[in-house]
């Protein structure tokens, strides 16, 4: 949505280019994630990024509604660095997973935990757009013309706030894991099971 929002609600769609341009922010986040998660853990640390993303969306807000472009690459910039942190951590709290399934479980489902992840992140881009074109729809979008104000009401509903409430939502689902606080333990003890399974093997 970012295309609509530089174009109808900015009136000036080559910064689209910009914004997303500085998705580069991110790299920097993924770069710093090893260190923050040895400092604060790994559910922290992501619960962190979530945190940035949402105060992102929050200036974003701000500047959307001054039509101020400084605060809006500021918001930008935050928010990358908070989905940098998201994105440096996924694969492995997902490892982390399949180990606390074996310890927890007796169970190794790496296939399972892989494969619904994936299936899990095609599954909310299609949402995404589907709540996208809803969005637009239900509020009298119309390409290449000039908007009303609930169409343009809609567009900051999908570029902001919906969003937001991912983000949100996503912060909240991990305050549930507790992970890392069992992870020493964890790892002890399934290397004592594998290498007991070795020696019987």
């Amino acid at each position: 949505v970012t295309v609509y929002f530089f174009k109808y609600n900015m009136h000036d769609a080559t910064l689209s280019s910009f914004i997303l341009s500085l998705q580069f922010v991110s790299l920097l986040a993924v770069v710093l994630t090893p260190w923050t998660s040895r400092k604060i853990g790994k559910r922290n640390t992501m619960l962190g990024g979530m945190i940035l993303a949402c105060v992102g969306q929050l200036l974003l807000s701000w500047g959307a509604s001054s039509l101020n472009v400084p605060i809006i690459v500021v918001a930008t910039i935050v928010g990358y660095m908070g989905t940098g942190y998201v994105s440096g951590l996924i694969a492995v709290m997902l490892a982390d997973a399949v180990d606390y399934g074996e310890w927890k479980n007796g169970v190794r489902a790496e296939g399972i935990v892989t494969s619904f992840s994936s299936f899990s992140a095609k599954l909310g881009m299609g949402f995404g757009g589907v709540i996208t074109g809803w969005i637009l729809t239900g509020t009298g979008y119309v390409a290449n013309h000039a908007q009303t104000g609930a169409a343009l009401h809609g567009i900051e509903l999908n570029y902001i706030w919906v969003p937001l409430l991912g983000f949100a939502l996503s912060g909240i689902s991990l305050l549930f894991y507790h992970v890392d606080g069992i992870e020493k333990k964890m790892q002890s003890d399934l290397a004592a099971k594998h290498a007991k399974e070795n020696a019987e093997g």
